[in-house]
């Protein structure tokens, strides 16, 4: 984990349609098709011999302690002090979220994580749970298309 974290200056999540601005994540017949935006400034210490920073947007959801894997991917940022502006696509088939035309969970959780680790590297799963510096819950909504 770095020394100085990077600081989050907005997050915006949208459904398929980016224009649309909505406080839940619809969930269609084919599932979720969203996008969550995030800008934020990654504050690097310049004293640091890490060329490789790598932010990683997770999506969870579950009940209890029980914690399901829905989606996860990452982006390698720039070894600079400026605003970076990261874009996630979010995909989930229906089927996962829903049984017997209900949902079984009623939100998602999003979390952005930073860290030097590659996706197959040893120790990566840790290093991306321990680099989490911003998370948050979001309503779910079963529509019809």
């Amino acid at each position: 984990m770095y020394p100085s974290g990077p600081s989050l200056f907005t997050l915006t999540i949208k459904n398929s349609d980016p224009s649309e601005l909505t406080p839940y994540i619809r969930v269609t017949n084919e599932g979720i098709k969203a996008y969550a935006n995030f800008v934020i400034l990654p504050k690097f210490d310049e004293h640091q011999n890490i060329t490789d920073r790598l932010f990683y947007t997770t999506i969870t959801t579950g009940m209890g302690n029980r914690e399901i894997y829905l989606y996860q991917a990452y982006v390698e940022i720039p070894n600079h002090s400026g605003l970076a502006d990261i874009t996630a696509g979010i995909k989930i088939d229906r089927n996962i979220l829903v049984e017997n035309n209900e949902l079984k969970y009623p939100n998602i959780n999003i979390k952005i994580s930073n860290t030097d680790k590659h996706p197959g590297e040893m120790g990566v799963a840790m290093a991306v749970e321990s680099g989490i510096f911003f998370k948050t819950t979001v309503p779910l909504k079963l529509e019809d298309d």
